[in-house]
């Protein structure tokens, strides 16, 4: 896991070590490659969750959890079960393309309307370390399903895109990692977030409130409960990108952000005034609300 810490002396520094809330170890993944041998071990993030320790809401789920889940919720008939537990293996049946677009919805890579998050749906699968094509291979793979399935066309099946689309990722991009991974937030559920947020901070005799008319440390609290700040003041730059940079690389957000919050720290040192001006300045929150409001799908 990436975190944004304090390095001492007013500076800030990026760093890979146990956090209060969260600490990243690694764990044995399997490859199907020659070099398994010499590189099996990737960065898991484990965190705790809904516990006292951490007051964080965040979420993580897993490809076959989610699988599971699924699996309950359309009813898919015990005989099928096998079947299904071999990803490689899915048939391309009306059944198969439901489930996939199921985990889709529930781990939150991919939407109706707006396709595949990238960003996130990278996070459930490993590159093998000696394949040096696997980005070029995906993204030729889905031109070609854009190229086969015209969105708005009459021939245009979504069911068929987000099964094609997962596909590729399977068998171009990487290995499948069965291990929990952050899972976004929809807009509702943010503004949720900051509506407890609200009704926590809400006093009587009110307090002040800032020139948004919002309560006093609104945004510490937004942060802390969403999992994107930890309370040792570390912005969890993963997370971060894949809340709010949809589209944008992971480095050049991850650095964008970084360089943001730099400067901010230099500036203030409360707490409260820091999460809000990240939150308008460096995740520009109010910009992915306003833009991710349910409106009538066009397209994907």
């Amino acid at each position: 896991m990436l975190c944004l810490q304090d390095s001492g002396a007013g500076s800030t520094s990026l760093a890979r070590t146990p956090r209060k809330f969260g600490l990243c170890v690694c764990a044995p993944v399997n490859r199907r490659s020659s070099c398994s041998r010499t590189m099996k071990l990737v960065a898991v993030t484990v965190f705790v969750l809904l516990t006292k320790t951490s007051p964080s809401l965040a979420l993580e789920g897993s490809f076959r959890d989610a699988q599971e889940r699924c699996f309950q919720y359309l009813n898919v008939h015990d005989s099928r079960w096998e079947e299904f537990q071999d990803v490689s293996s899915y048939p391309a049946d009306e059944q198969a393309k439901q489930l996939v677009r199921c985990i889709g919805l529930m781990l939150r890579f991919w939407d109706d309307c707006e396709g595949v998050n990238a960003a996130v749906i990278k996070t459930f699968f490993q590159p093998d370390c000696s394949d040096q094509r696997y980005l070029n291979r995906t993204n030729e793979c889905l031109q070609d399903i854009r190229v086969q399935n015209v969105a708005g066309s009459e021939t245009y099946d979504v069911l068929t895109v987000v099964f094609e689309t997962f596909h590729c990722y399977y068998h171009q991009y990487g290995n499948l990692v069965d291990l929990p991974q952050f899972i976004p937030w929809t807009a509702n559920e943010l503004l949720q977030i900051e509506d407890l947020c609200r009704n926590i901070l809400t006093s009587s005799p009110p307090q002040p409130v800032d020139d948004l008319g919002r309560p006093p440390c609104l945004s510490q609290c937004f942060l802390l409960q969403a999992g994107f700040w930890s309370a040792s003041q570390a912005v969890l730059l993963d997370r971060v990108h894949l809340q709010y940079g949809r589209g944008e690389e992971q480095d050049v957000f991850i650095r964008k952000v970084t360089n943001c919050v730099d400067l901010y720290r230099q500036q203030h040192d409360n707490s409260c005034i820091l999460a809000d001006q990240y939150m308008r300045h460096c995740f520009h929150h109010e910009s992915f609300i306003n833009r991710s409001t349910p409106s009538q799908c066009v397209a994907i």
